[in-house]
């Protein structure tokens, strides 16, 4: 896998993510404050790896975040990383 795919494969999580919690009816805010409760500032974090900034790409989902951030949806953590690979292999 190169460093682009894992990027990838980053992003479609992410986009799985916010179509699950948009579903959820859980506001980012919220999600961002249960997901990075050691963050001094939850939605900035959030906000960095869905988007970035102007001076700055999207940050990189690091393994225990994602992780947490699928306890948070309860939903498995395998699941949303086969949803992840699948829509990678279908816009493939």
């Amino acid at each position: 896998m190169t460093e682009k795919d894992g990027y990838m494969f980053e992003r479609k999580f992410l986009d799985v993510v916010e179509e699950l919690r948009k579903k959820k009816g859980i506001s980012k805010k919220a999600f961002a404050g249960m997901v990075f409760t050691q963050e001094k500032d939850p939605n900035k974090k959030y906000h960095m790896l869905l988007k970035g900034d102007s001076a700055a790409k999207p940050q990189r989902l690091k393994l225990g975040e994602a992780f947490e951030i699928s306890r948070q949806l309860k939903i498995s953590f395998d699941l949303l990383n086969q949803e992840a690979e699948r829509r990678i292999t279908f816009d493939s």
